[in-house]
């Protein structure tokens, strides 16, 4: 089931128009969407339609709003979320530390309660398609959480993300790190679920904390949790990074942390971000691109355990997924595509606007 990339994104901005979205955020929302399937990321891409669209009918996403700067210090920027979609104002956001860094060096900005941000490797891609290295952290309140601690029972936490990215010379691609600081993202349990998938050992525990590779478990009733990245013997790792951020993105931003809702509240996918954005060509000035080109050259020269595998970088395998499809076109499945075109029609975009499937 392989979409062209360029038709699944005009129904993605077409599905978003027609949930109220203001022009400019349906375009951004849809970029973004297709930008992450595009790397494979399905899980924070057009498959959040069905999600975004019972979101904005309860009025838990304000589709007309693009986040607003509340107040500028030096190398510091806060700014309201404004319940927005985060696709937009978070990367307003992101543009606004590109523009302090390249000023001072150095940017901190903070988002405060936007709605879902996906996939922040986006935003460090971004950074470094400016020339600036970046780490953006996020966490998520206003849902129930979903990550048990380290050695605990009961989910205290949500799958926290962080991205990380280094801008690289000659052309290449960044180094860009991305992940959950659970062992997998909420939404790629989801999209497993979808697909009918098993999860790997060392994910889910079930309700009464028993592993379990079923993804229905984490929806059921009661739920189960997720654990965190490393699982059962090396978790103490990704729990320890899930509470920084929980502290630096949550707490430091004045955001909000998450605490758990009462059963009558509603549930909508909050974030708050806070990222750092840095010059490296001020810090390590020129010697900055030889430093990477060389760390880079020298890592991936290591023998490959199997032959037919070398030694990449992070974000490497991304950049090889994002040419392939963008060539091939995206290859949602048929069970996430069903769902993301009865989604569309029910927002009434029309027939005639849903892509056939370039192998048809």
């Amino acid at each position: 089931m392989r979409i062209a990339a360029a038709a699944a994104q005009a129904l993605a901005r077409e599905s978003l128009a027609a949930l109220g979205c203001a022009p400019g955020v349906a375009a951004t929302v849809a970029e973004h969407m297709i930008a992450a399937d595009l790397v494979g990321y399905f899980s924070h891409g057009f498959s959040m339609l069905p999600t975004y669209a019972k979101t904005a009918r309860e009025g838990g996403v304000d589709v007309q709003a693009e986040g607003i700067e509340l107040s500028r210090v030096g190398a510091l920027s806060v700014w309201d979320g404004q319940m927005a979609f985060g696709h937009v104002a978070v990367k307003r956001a992101a543009e606004a530390g590109i523009e302090i860094a390249r000023q001072f060096g150095v940017a901190a900005v903070a988002v405060r309660r936007s709605y879902h941000c996906a996939r922040v490797g986006y935003y460090v891609e971004l950074a470094a398609q400016a020339g600036l290295a970046a780490i953006v952290m996020t966490n998520v309140v206003d849902i129930d959480p979903n990550v048990v601690p380290y050695g605990g029972r009961d989910p205290r936490l949500t799958t926290n993300p962080i991205a990380m990215g280094v801008p690289r010379p000659d052309g290449q691609p960044p180094v860009v790190l991305d992940f959950a600081t659970s062992a997998m993202a909420l939404n790629k349990i989801r999209v497993a679920h979808a697909r009918g998938e098993q999860l790997p050992p060392g994910v889910l525990v079930d309700a009464a904390g028993n592993p379990t590779l079923d993804p229905g478990a984490l929806f059921a009733t009661p739920p189960g949790a997720i654990l965190p990245f490393g699982g059962s013997q090396s978790g103490h790792k990704g729990y320890a990074l899930a509470v920084m951020i929980e502290l630096l993105a949550g707490a430091a931003t004045g955001g909000g942390i998450e605490r758990g809702l009462p059963p009558d509240a509603p549930r909508v996918i909050t974030n708050n971000t806070l990222m750092i954005l840095v010059d490296p060509h001020k810090l390590g000035g020129d010697a900055f691109e030889e430093h990477v080109r060389n760390a880079c050259a020298w890592i991936v020269d290591s023998r490959p355990l199997d032959p037919g595998r070398p030694v990449v970088l992070p974000g490497e395998l991304e950049a090889a997924r994002r040419a392939e499809q963008l060539g091939r076109g995206i290859d949602y499945g048929d069970k996430v595509w069903a769902q993301i075109t009865a989604a569309a029609r029910e927002l009434g975009v029309p027939d005639a606007l849903i892509p056939p499937p370039l192998d048809a």
